[in-house]
């Protein structure tokens, strides 16, 4: 969010743009107030200006425009508890992903006649993974389901993972595209131990298949300390 909307620029002069926590609006560590339309407005041209600068940068390059774009939130958590954000929240069953999706539907409408290829990629993540009760991602929206809840050292058919599958099953009901950010590194302290998780690779890779998920991103990013780290990216790519 605060790629479109750094705080540095507008919270002076447009608190209301932003989260409200504790009584009052913030921007350190919190998120974007989605309900509101001028902020809605503004976003819809932020994007169209990535999309148009980056085409125009492609066709400099002579190569294919992107047509994926991420609207995400920010990588914490501090969503808006204003009245209007909550009442989204509550009308999709108390799921956050409802008041992000009521959001990333208005941007995905707002490019689809100009821009029919581009796709809006929202991450589905820690308090976004819940699905919504009643809206429904529109067809130039990617669901983009990450896997914060899950232990990796297990398959997602494994009873521990439970939650993580019931999330990605009840998606795939509602979601055009869907697509999984898994992880293949432990991030608790002290980090480079062992993680015995390439075994589950077969598993999972097969049950994604088996439920629409069309394509994967594993995040392992520590060229070192991760555990066997070149091994599972061979093993993944292969």
């Amino acid at each position: 969010f605060y790629l479109y909307i750094p705080p540095a620029t507008y919270f002076a002069d447009h608190p209301e743009f932003f989260s409200l926590g504790d009584g009052k609006r913030q921007a350190d560590r919190h998120q974007l107030c989605l309900s509101n339309p001028e902020l809605r407005t503004l976003f819809l041209g932020k994007l169209e200006a990535y999309i148009a600068a980056s085409e125009a940068k492609a066709r400099e390059a002579g190569l294919p425009p992107p047509v994926v774009y991420s609207v995400s939130q920010n990588d914490w958590h501090g969503q808006c508890q204003c009245e209007a954000c909550q009442a989204v929240v509550q009308r999709e069953g108390g799921a956050e992903s409802g008041l992000l999706l009521d959001f990333v539907n208005e941007l995905a409408a707002g490019i689809a006649e100009r821009y029919p290829h581009v796709y809006i990629d929202p991450l589905a993540y820690q308090y976004t993974q819940q699905p919504p009760a009643a809206i429904r991602p529109r067809d130039n929206v990617i669901i983009r389901l990450c896997d914060t809840r899950s232990n990796a050292t297990f398959p997602i058919t494994a009873g521990e993972n439970k939650e993580f599958r019931d999330h990605l099953l009840a998606w795939e009901r509602i979601a055009a595209n869907l697509r999984v950010w898994d992880y293949a590194v432990t991030y608790a302290k002290p980090q480079g131990l062992p993680y015995p998780s390439a075994d589950t690779y077969g598993q999972d890779l097969r049950f994604y298949a088996e439920h629409r998920v069309e394509g994967v991103f594993t995040e392992l990013e520590y060229p070192v300390t991760a555990d066997v780290r070149d091994y599972k990216v061979w093993l993944l790519a292969k």
